[in-house]
């Protein structure tokens, strides 16, 4: 019988250690106070007797909100402050999931799982929430997983016997989709909805006719999971019509990144001040507060403009490709005519303290195409979903044409010192004066790569160290290290090396 495991009212290893030393220092103060400084002895005292007895009153508070949950195989038990209570998995009726990774430092090092179930004759959710290593399995996996699919399949069988169903801001039924816009009621018939899927942690929904998502509602919310599997036989028929892809334009909006609000409040403020202060020394007698008065203008004016550039500018990922849109100019491009890809992310860390991560992305249009190159930076605390989701998809996309070029024999560059050739891969090893002549690898003595903070490196058989290193922000590195997998390790181009210590066997 599987152990129950602790759902909610965890106390976190730092509040363990902190109750320690908060112990401690009321003990040391104690000690002072008898053999030493006496008023040191009394801060100490009140200091660290005052936090232990915060920190102790949170703790057995915590511990008494704690919850387990017990998988039976057909049901759960779930125990709390109240006692066990016995659910089998008919009781559930409703549920709902979310993941998230967490950072320590900017570098990700666990995954915190939300999963809330509604049950019958329960006004409220039961919420299993747990943290776990980034590579360690969920310990309520097979729970969740059983638990989706018995709340999917009683959903289906009320659809199919014309019932109603429901979730936080939408219900359908079996012919029509409603949800609310500006509290004002919207029916999309479902023969009308072409997709469904989680962009920016909002559950998204499109229409045939229009570039953006009709309805939008949070991807943790009720029944919001189930929506991709309840209406996947519409989205299949959608995605088997030949102008899916092929149509005119960039298709559905996926997802924007626009400039924080507050920086906007920001500039208009920095060009009222100087536009104010500059008044004043424009309209005196001295002419050197006069020529100073018009600078601090034309700065006003600088940073106005900005405002405004600022408000009317984003980044925006399309169904077909990506748009960026200035103050008086729109710059799109095709996935499919994309020849080139770079994307870098880079940690930055002030006095050791992680303070935010840099994301550069560029995009090199085909020569032949007549599209202009399109760059968007953006900085982040931990990682962006959505742009990493983007990173992958062109990857894979550019890899495939790289494939398709090395299926037909020709030789294929992945970056100024990597190239695909026939049976095998050249690379230019490093050197103390700069890289030395390219070397070919032959495939059969390829022993696979690393991938650590940014640094790529290609291993050879019966040689101890790399070969070759390159930065994983080179020019087009993403769709040759997708095509790299797709030659030599796993069918699934997707699944990635990050943070490996040791080479990855081929």
């Amino acid at each position: 019988m599987p152990e129950p495991i602790l759902v909610r009212g965890g106390v976190s290893k730092t509040m363990n250690v902190f109750r320690v030393l908060a112990a401690l220092a009321a003990l040391g103060g104690v000690l002072v106070l008898l053999f030493g400084d006496s008023k040191l002895g009394v801060i100490l005292c009140v200091a660290g007797g005052g936090l232990w007895i915060v920190l102790e009153v949170s703790s057995a508070v915590l511990r008494a909100r704690r919850e387990w949950v017990e998988d039976t195989g057909e049901g759960f038990v779930h125990t709390d402050r109240r006692g066990d209570r016995t659910f089998d998995d008919e009781h559930v009726i409703g549920i709902a999931f979310e993941q998230r990774k967490l950072f320590s430092n900017g570098v990700a090092k666990q995954i915190q799982r939300a999963c809330r179930l509604w049950t019958i004759d329960e006004p409220q959710p039961i919420e299993l929430l747990n943290k776990f290593p980034l590579a360690a399995a969920d310990p309520l996996a097979e729970l969740i997983r059983r638990l989706m699919k018995r709340v999917h399949l009683d959903l289906e069988t009320s659809l199919k016997q014309k019932e109603p169903i429901e979730g936080d801001g939408w219900w359908m039924d079996g012919n029509t989709f409603y949800t609310t816009s500006n509290r004002v009621e919207v029916s999309v018939p479902i023969s009308d909805l072409t997709e469904c899927a989680v962009f920016d942690n909002q559950m998204s929904l499109w229409r045939r006719g229009q570039d953006d998502a009709f309805a939008k509602f949070p991807a943790g919310s009720q029944n919001a999971c189930l929506l991709p599997l309840l209406l996947a036989e519409q989205l299949q028929r959608e995605s088997e019509k030949k102008d899916t892809e092929d149509g005119p334009g960039l298709g559905r909006i996926l997802f924007e990144r626009r400039a924080k609000k507050i920086t906007r409040v920001i500039l208009a403020l920095v060009a009222f001040v100087l536009s104010l202060a500059s008044v004043g020394m424009l309209f005196d007698k001295d002419p050197g507060l006069k020529i100073i008065g018009g600078i601090l203008l034309v700065l006003a004016v600088g940073a106005l403009y900005s405002s405004f550039a600022i408000r009317r500018s984003f980044f925006r990922c399309q169904q077909r490709g990506v748009m960026k849109v200035s103050l008086f100019s729109e710059r799109p491009l095709k996935f499919a005519e994309t020849g080139s890809f770079t994307y870098s992310a880079t940690r930055h860390y002030h006095n050791g303290a992680y303070v935010g991560t840099n994301i550069n992305m560029k995009f090199d249009p085909l020569l032949e195409s007549n599209a202009r190159s399109i760059s968007y930076n953006t900085s982040v605390q931990g990682e962006d979903a959505s742009l990493e989701e983007l990173r992958d998809f062109i990857s894979r996309a550019i890899a495939g044409r790289m494939a398709k070029r090395l299926n037909d024999g020709k030789t294929v560059k992945w970056t100024n010192n990597l190239t695909f050739v026939a049976g095998g891969l050249e690379y230019r090893p490093g050197g103390f004066l700069g890289r030395k002549p390219a070397v070919t690898l032959p495939y059969s003595e390829y022993h696979g790569y690393g991938l650590d903070q940014g640094t790529f490196s290609i291993f050879r058989t019966e040689v101890k160290k790399a070969v070759m290193t390159e930065s994983a922000s080179a020019p087009n590195f993403f769709p040759g290290f997708y095509l790299l997998q797709l030659l030599l390790h796993i069918p699934n181009p997707t699944q990635e090396a990050t943070n490996a210590g040791e080479p990855v066997e081929s």
